[in-house]
């Protein structure tokens, strides 16, 4: 883990501010995929492989933090 900047390398850290920013996360998406790769010039198997790794550093870096706050409660 890669402490408070976990979402490393530079580029997977703009990869999510770009999805952020054009509502990707947002229901219903305000943005495809696709439309993510056009704005960052990749192409849309490459975005779909930056979305995946931040997912995985996310879920990685947050689960632990969820896991003890279980437990805390139980």
């Amino acid at each position: 883990m890669a402490g408070v900047a976990f979402v490393d390398p530079p580029r997977q850290r703009e990869f999510l501010n770009t999805a952020v920013e054009h509502g990707y996360f947002e229901i219903p998406r305000q943005v495809t995929l696709e439309e993510i790769a056009e704005k960052m010039d990749i192409t849309k198997t490459t975005a779909s492989n930056h979305l995946r790794k931040v997912e995985q550093q996310l879920v990685e870096f947050v689960l632990p933090y969820i896991n003890l706050a279980v437990r805390e409660e139980e």
